[in-house]
This record gives structure tokens, sequence and C-alpha cells, in this order.
């Protein structure tokens, strides 16, 4: 069945002939929309879509600045919250 997100309505002219192909393409349950995209192998984009573009290396490589920059962003978060407690403390003195 379509899922897409947004249902939006379209006007499709046809003529006879390809309405009787559609409608006898036409499952129960199953709207036109679930038959033209069936019938034209439609599939929503997934991520899975993205498995194996990057070779090996790339993805080594991207996997360790992706770890890098969190590990920065972790030390960055801990400095902040270390000052933030210290001016806590000097507010409290």
């Amino acid at each position: 069945m379509y899922t897409g997100k947004k249902m939006v309505t379209k006007m499709v002219r046809l003529s006879e002939d390809a309405y009787s192909v559609l409608s006898n393409n036409k499952s129960a349950g199953e709207s036109f929309s679930d038959v033209v995209c069936r019938i034209c192998n439609y599939r929503p984009k997934s991520l899975l879509d993205l498995a194996g573009i990057l070779s090996d290396d790339d993805a080594e490589k991207m996997k360790e600045q992706i770890i890098d920059s969190r590990n920065e962003s972790s030390m960055r978060s801990e400095e902040l919250m270390a000052r933030m407690q210290g001016d806590e403390e000097d507010a409290n003195s």
C-alpha cells in the first residue's frame, strides 16, 4: 500500500485501454496509486539505498572523523560544565 507522507490529488487523463490495464492490475484493497507505484517499481527512499557507496577506506576515515568530532564535542561540554560549576561556586561564596 502506498504510504507517502503527503496525499496530493492530481488529475490524470487515461485512455479507456490504459484505464482497463490499470484497473485489471488492481488488487482488492489496493488504490490506483498503489497499482502505479507497484507497476513502476517505485519505493520510497531508504537509508539502506546508501549502503556500499563508500569504499572501505573512505568509510573508515569517515567513522574516525565522526568519533573524533564526538570526542571533541564531549570535551567542550565537560569544560563548559566545569566552568559553569566554578561560576556557581564563586557566586555562592
